[in-house]
């Protein structure tokens, strides 16, 4: 008898449609400075200088008739220097796999066009991680003391912020990470790399720690910065270490984290400060949000609807939304139906400005950030290196090819004193998941 046993070698396989991709691509912030009019401005040279009114002149007041005149002063100017960073991609490909995925009946697509296009995502997700840290490049700090010997690394305190849960939060499988040890992240440098980078095998359900192809080979202590390795174990003493583009903590900051912003100093110029609003443990409140904006209109005055946005995850937005859900009228944009929920694909308001949620935010940390004042340096836009007329070229000895795609820019916010963040607050439920 004829069977699927019996006749399996004679029976073809079908294969449908395109590669489906699982890989999350939305990038919030990046896209906020990359949009067309964000303020991205093109730059030439080794770095950018801009000048920033910090003091008035104290040459005025009130005096009585036929008394001396105020003491001339003068305006205080001073310049911050903003660096480049230098952001790369690279492929490579054999001989082989080109000539192999050439047609649709050999492959589901072309291996070339699929790899870098995927390249230009990744750089995304990259920038968009650093645009929500403050330049150091902390992916996570070791939680408690490690043996040589351990090839597992319990971590916490995701992108160098404070907290337990889900510290493997920001590394990916496959990657290679480092460890640094210095108790000055902003003058961190490879020189405090401690034993050798290595690659991430697993991480734990439960973010809490990864698993490493091999030991570090020194032992760690609790609160040890993780770092990219982009060049793996071949370049153990490279990292990103203090060599990402600036991100919102560490431009809207009150000095916790970056003291001095691009060369000027928050504690000498203390307007560079942005005002900032600790929790405490409490749970979300519109009262609180409310003076934080009113701190901030203080400072340095409120923007319009158009061009602010609140920024937090979605786990303290939920925090906000179960005080809204309350007060709710379950009714759906015709009117008719009852809706427990919320819209998902708008964004809901707090105090008048929009709040989005950000997938890459710190926990229990919310942010106004004005984006009228925000700016993007760029000296090369994104671009594939084209040495002698390819971007592809031959690896010396090999029946293979390499190919690199870069993107100099930094990131600015021309008044810090215009944005704020809320930090500490207490009764957040974070809901562990894998996110690439």
């Amino acid at each position: 008898m004829e069977n699927l046993t019996v006749f399996d070698k004679a029976l073809k396989d079908f294969y449908h449609g395109d590669i489906v991709d699982y890989i999350n691509n939305e990038h919030k912030m990046r896209d906020m400075f990359a949009k067309k009019g964000s303020g991205a401005v093109s730059a030439d040279g080794r770095q950018v200088v801009t000048a920033a009114h910090v003091g008035r002149n104290q040459g005025v007041g009130s005096i009585g008739e036929n008394k001396t005149l105020p003491l001339a002063g003068n305006e205080e100017i001073v310049n911050f220097s903003i660096p480049f960073r230098w952001t790369y991609g690279r492929v490579s490909f054999t001989g082989q796999v080109i000539k192999a995925s050439k047609t649709s009946k050999g492959a589901f697509t072309d291996v070339m066009t699929f790899a870098m296009e995927n390249v230009k995502n990744n750089i995304g997700r990259q920038i968009n991680r650093a645009l929500w840290g403050y330049g150091v490049g902390i992916l996570a700090r070791v939680n408690g003391s490690h043996g040589g010997s351990a090839t597992t690394v319990a971590l916490k305190s995701p992108g160098g912020f404070t907290g337990s849960e889900n510290g493997a939060r920001f590394i990916l499988d496959n990657e290679y990470i480092a460890v640094i040890r210095n108790s000055t992240p902003t003058s961190a440098a490879d020189s405090d790399i401690i034993g050798t980078a290595q690659q991430v095998t697993a991480k734990a359900s439960d973010g809490s720690s990864v698993d490493l192809g091999a030991t570090f080979g020194v032992a760690l202590n609790d609160d040890d910065m993780i770092v990219k390795a982009p060049a793996a174990t071949d370049a153990n003493t490279e990292t990103s270490v203090n060599r990402e583009p600036m991100g919102i903590p560490g431009l809207v900051d009150d000095g916790t984290f970056i003291s001095s912003i691009f060369g000027l100093s928050r504690t000498t110029y203390p307007i560079l400060k942005s005002p900032t609003m600790n929790m405490g443990g409490a749970s979300f409140s519109v009262i609180a949000a409310q003076r934080m904006l009113d701190l901030i209109a203080d400072k340095g005055g409120l923007g319009s609807k158009k061009d602010c946005n609140w920024f937090a995850h979605s786990s303290l937005v939920q925090e906000y939304e179960k005080v809204l859900i309350q007060v709710k009228r379950f009714v759906n944009e015709h009117g008719m139906s009852p809706d427990l929920g919320f819209d998902q694909t708008s964004d809901i308001e707090l105090c008048g400005f929009p709040i989005k949620k950000e997938r890459m935010a710190p926990y229990r940390n919310m942010y106004f950030v004005n984006k009228a004042h925000s700016r993007r340096y760029v000296n090369c836009e994104g671009e594939w290196v084209d040495i002698g007329g390819g971007v592809l070229q031959p690896i010396a000895n090999k029946d293979a090819v390499v190919g690199q795609f870069r993107i100099y820019d930094n990131f600015q916010h021309l008044r810090y004193d215009t944005c704020g963040r809320m930090y500490g607050f207490g009764g957040v439920s974070i809901d562990v998941i894998e996110a690439e």
